[in-house]
């Protein structure tokens, strides 16, 4: 794991238990929990291999809820965001996307709050 306080940056690298072979898919979950203490207003994923699927959850806690979020994807970390939609947050505070056949580059999601 690695930070960039002054980019508002976290890096993290997922290690399997064993290398995958070409077309293999493996399931799994994580939770980041920001303890900073600033305000987190995205959360991105880049990709620089195709990949088939990719599901992107997240959960906010009440009673602070964003007013809205937002799907979108980038080329590049400084490029502007493309393909810009709104998502909706459903009854359990949470909004979602996925991905099917993304090239490389960055999906994310986004928030505003009150």
């Amino acid at each position: 794991m690695r930070s960039d306080r002054a980019a508002s940056l976290l890096a993290v690298e997922l290690v399997f238990d064993r290398p995958l072979v070409l077309g293999e898919t493996q399931p799994f979950r994580y939770r980041i929990t920001d303890g900073t203490g600033g305000e987190c207003t995205e959360y991105t994923r880049g990709f620089r291999y195709p990949v088939g699927h990719y599901l992107l959850q997240v959960y906010f806690t009440p009673p602070t809820l964003p007013v809205r979020c937002y799907r979108f994807t980038r080329r590049s970390a400084h490029a502007p965001r493309h393909r810009v939609t709104q998502v909706p947050l459903n009854g359990y505070h949470s909004a979602h996307l996925t991905e099917q056949d993304a090239g490389p580059g960055i999906v994310g999601l986004a928030w505003e709050w009150d």
